[in-house]
């Protein structure tokens, strides 16, 4: 089962190939068949062990921590994004004016 899963999970990560493929493609620019397997390989190795270290944590760590431990992440994450992007535009705005 947690094959299928990793498999579901790599076609999933791959879609992101398929659209570089169609942008380069659209460009006339070629992305060698090797470098995509190559890249696909990578992304299905690393997200079944991810998989596997997942099910190893879900043992050790209580449900109720890991989705407020998982909340307390995206929140960081949306205020970092923010705060970076608020603070481009400050710095651009300070450049801009003579």
């Amino acid at each position: 089962m947690s094959f299928l899963l990793a498999l579901l999970f790599t076609l999933s990560s791959n879609l992101d190939n398929f659209v570089m493929g169609l942008t380069y493609g659209v460009k006339n620019e070629d992305i060698p068949l090797l470098s995509n397997i190559i890249i696909s390989f990578i992304t299905t190795f690393v997200t079944y062990l991810s998989m596997l270290f997942g099910q190893l944590i879900t043992h050790l760590v209580p449900h109720k921590f890991s989705n407020e431990l998982g909340s307390v992440i995206f929140i960081l994450m949306g205020a970092w994004f923010i705060g970076s992007d608020l603070l481009k535009k400050t710095t651009n705005s300070t450049r801009k004016t003579p």
